[in-house]
């Protein structure tokens, strides 16, 4: 089980889910933020990955499951920041830092 530190808040997360949210490709330029997804019926802890496009937010992919479950106690995950890692076939790493 992943466990992460409030206080020293710097990790890696990864997104997936893209090819059922519209097969969105990440890049480096994107404007990325997460946010909670209370009214998920599958999971009460999922987080939903939203990206800025075309002057709206669009929610393409969410975060996985662990680290999801991780975060479920974090406050104001919605404006932390995020940099882009890596992609790989069909999931994404971001960092995350407080």
């Amino acid at each position: 089980r992943k466990v992460i530190e409030p206080a020293t808040l710097d990790t890696e997360i990864t997104f997936v889910g893209m090819r059922y949210r519209g097969g969105h490709v990440f890049s480096p330029s994107d404007k990325v933020k997460l946010e909670r997804d209370h009214k998920n019926p599958v999971d009460k802890n999922a987080i939903k990955v939203m990206v800025f496009k075309n002057g709206t937010w669009i929610h393409v992919a969410y975060v996985g499951r662990d680290d999801a479950n991780a975060l479920k106690d974090q406050l104001g995950i919605e404006h932390m920041k995020l940099t882009y890692l890596r992609a790989y076939l069909a999931s994404v790493k971001y960092r995350l830092q407080a």
